[in-house]
């Protein structure tokens, strides 16, 4: 009964995570309109057969982050990133305003 049970449950797993970071490239996918609850980042890349297609997903370099936002790497340091599914349930994304309710 429980690997029946555990079946069900397989779909609700995302095995594919982004890294987020208000510095990055496409964080609002392919769009320069603010999008909460994109997942482009994390969704996996299918059907890539060139080395322009996987870098930087294809067209994401045309999106670059916002004029004077970096991501600093100090040396021996740490790079606050985060690690989700979908922008949404980040910082970036609308949790702040699911939280305040």
């Amino acid at each position: 009964m429980i690997p029946l049970v555990a079946f069900f449950f397989v779909h609700l797993a995302h095995g594919h995570i982004g890294a987020y970071h208000r510095a990055m490239y496409c964080l609002n996918g392919l769009s320069n309109v603010t999008v909460q609850g994109i997942r482009s980042v994390s969704d996996p890349q299918q059907r890539v057969q060139t080395w322009d297609e996987f870098w930087f997903r294809g067209q994401c370099k045309e999106f670059p982050p916002p004029e004077g936002e970096f991501l600093e790497l100090p040396v021996g340091g740490y790079a606050e990133l985060e690690l989700v599914g979908n922008k949404a349930v980040s910082s970036l994304g609308f949790s702040e305003n699911l939280s305040a309710s």
